[in-house]
């Protein structure tokens, strides 16, 4: 099948958007996640043993506290899983209609930079005041 410079650039920055907006939903589906110590169902778990660094288990530990070390983990490896998917997406993407010129890739920045500082803004609105 032939497709047309111009379907391709369109499939390709619709793809962008597409991608974008995964790309924050998963960032605020992690940080909403940990905030809700205890969220993760025991249905279906596994206990496993893991080797982390002495750094990194004191900050998770400082974080959410010693019982929610296994929610945190759990999250952070749903997260890495997710962000392999979105990668292998992007490839197969690439594969099919060639990597994206210099213009989408701004045009993508833009919008996740557009995203971002929305979400600061909502943040900022969020916090008690002191």
């Amino acid at each position: 099948m032939t497709v047309s410079r111009s379907a391709s650039e369109r499939a390709l920055r619709d793809a962008s958007a597409r991608t974008v907006d995964t790309i924050w939903a998963l960032r605020n589906s992690w940080s909403r996640s940990l905030s809700y110590s205890g969220r993760i169902s025991r249905v279906g778990m596994t206990k496993i043993s893991v080797t982390v660094e002495d750094e990194l288990v004191e900050q998770v530990r400082d974080r959410v506290g010693a019982r929610g070390l296994s929610a945190f983990v759990n999250q952070a490896v749903r997260h890495e899983l997710q962000l392999a998917r979105l990668g292998e997406l992007l490839a197969d993407l690439e594969d099919e209609l060639g990597p994206p010129d210099d213009v989408m890739v701004a045009e993508a920045l833009a919008s996740l930079d557009r995203l971002e500082s929305g979400q600061r803004s909502r943040t900022r609105a969020r916090r008690p005041k002191p």
